[in-house]
C-alpha cells in the first residue's frame, strides 16, 4: 500500500473521507481537495494532488579515459572470396579478433594492434588487464578470497607488488590493488562470480589469465557498444545454424564487464571506469580452426585478375536479405 512520512511543524489537515494517498496513486489525481491551514491563521482552500513522476538522469554510459581511437561506423557489405576457404575474407569485425595481416586499419585500432606481441601471430598469453575502477570487488566469501595483506612499515602495497603477490600464487585469477578508508590493501581472488560495491573502497579491479591463450580483439570498445551490450540485454540476434559465429563467443571475463555496464545504466554510483572487454579465449581442439580461420583474413589486394569473382552480402547484425516472389 502507498504511503507517506510527513515530519516538522503541521501546516494543515486534509479534509477527507477515503485513503488519500492510495486514491492519489491509484487515480493519479484528486481535484478540489479541502485543506484547513493551521501553522498561520485559520483558513481553508482547495488544491488538486497529483503524482509527479521523479526524474531521472541519464545513465553514464562514458568513460573517464581516452581508449584510443575507434571506429565510427562498421562496414555493412561484407566481402567474401569463393576461391578459398576462408569465410567472410575481407571483412572484420570489432569483435573479431585482430588478424595479423590486417594491420592498423579499421576496424583495427592501434590500441588493439600495439598489443600483440611481436611474432605472436595475436595468439598470446595476456598481461593483468583492468576491469573496473572505483568501488567494486569480487566480494570477501572464502569461496573467492584467497588472501588480503595490509600494508605495514615493512611491505609497501604498490600495484606492481600486489601482481608479484599473485603471480606467487597458482591458484591467485584475480587481485585487487586499493585503500579502504584510507589504509591499503591488496586482495587475491581465485574466482570471481560477481562484482559487489564496497562503500569505503578505492581500487582496482584486474583479471590475470596466466593459463590461457587469447587473441586482442580488434576494437574493444566498439565491440561492447555494438554487440556485447546487446548480448547483456537480450537484444542479440539469432545466428545461423551450423555456421560459426565468433559474435555471440563471450570475450574473457564478459560477465564481469556486464556487471560493471549494468551500474553505469543505473547511474554509474561508484565507478570511476568501466575497461573494455578486449581478449577473447583461443579454445583447443577442434575449435581452434575457427579462430585460426579469423586470423587468416586479410584486406582486399590492390588487383584481382580478370574474372575473379567476390561473394557480396550484408552486416548479418543489422540486415537480411529480402526475399522475393517473382510471377
Amino acid at each position: 500500500m502507498p504511503y507517506m512520512a510527513f515530519e516538522g511543524v503541521v501546516q494543515g489537515t486534509f479534509s477527507y473521507s477515503g485513503d488519500l494517498i492510495s486514491d492519489v496513486f491509484a487515480s493519479g489525481t484528486l481535484s478540489k481537495v479541502t485543506i484547513t491551514y493551521q501553522a498561520q491563521g485559520s483558513g481553508t482552500s482547495e488544491v488538486n494532488i497529483s503524482v509527479e513522476e521523479k526524474e531521472c538522469a541519464p545513465p553514464n554510459l562514458t568513460s573517464n579515459t581516452n581508449t584510443g581511437i575507434t571506429s565510427e561506423t562498421i562496414q555493412t557489405i561484407v566481402l567474401d572470396d569463393p576461391s578459398s576457404d576462408l569465410p567472410e575474407d575481407h571483412w572484420l569485425h570489432p569483435c573479431q579478433c585482430a588478424p595479423p595481416l590486417w594491420g592498423q586499419n579499421a576496424p583495427v585500432i592501434p590500441d588493439a594492434f600495439s598489443s600483440i606481441p611481436a611474432g605472436s601471430g595475436n595468439v598470446f598469453t595476456a598481461p593483468p588487464f583492468l576491469i573496473v575502477d572505483g568501488q567494486f570487488s569480487c566480494g570477501l566469501d572464502q569461496e573467492q578470497v584467497l588472501d588480503v595483506i595490509f600494508e605495514s612499515d615493512l611491505q609497501t602495497l604498490t600495484f606492481e607488488e600486489c601482481q608479484v603477490l599473485c603471480s606467487e600464487r597458482e591458484d591467485c585469477r584475480y587481485f585487487l590493488s586499493g585503500e579502504v578508508l584510507s589504509s591499503k590493501q591488496c586482495r587475491l581472488y581465485k574466482t570471481c562470480f560477481s562484482l559487489w560495491r564496497e562503500v569505503g573502497l578505492a581500487g582496482q579491479l584486474y583479471s590475470f589469465p596466466r593459463n590461457l591463450q587469447v587473441c586482442a580483439l580488434a576494437d574493444a570498445a566498439l565491440c561492447w557498444t555494438t554487440t556485447k551490450r546487446r548480448q547483456n540485454l537480450g537484444a542479440y540476434y539469432v545466428p545461423t545454424v551450423g555456421f560459426f559465429d565468433m559474435l555471440s563467443e563471450p570475450c574473457l571475463d564478459q560477465n564481469l564487464f556486464e556487471d560493471c555496464d549494468t551500474m553505469l545504466f543505473l547511474g554509474g554510483v561508484g565507478i570511476q571506469e568501466c575497461a573494455p572487454c578486449k581478449y577473447t579465449v583461443i579454445p583447443s581442439g577442434t575449435d581452434r580452426a575457427n579462430y585460426d580461420q579469423v586470423l587468416q583474413k586479410s584486406l582486399l589486394r590492390s588487383g584481382y585478375l580478370h574474372g575473379a569473382v567476390m561473394q557480396v552480402s550484408c552486416w548479418r547484425e543489422r540486415y537480411a536479405p529480402l526475399l522475393l516472389k517473382l510471377g
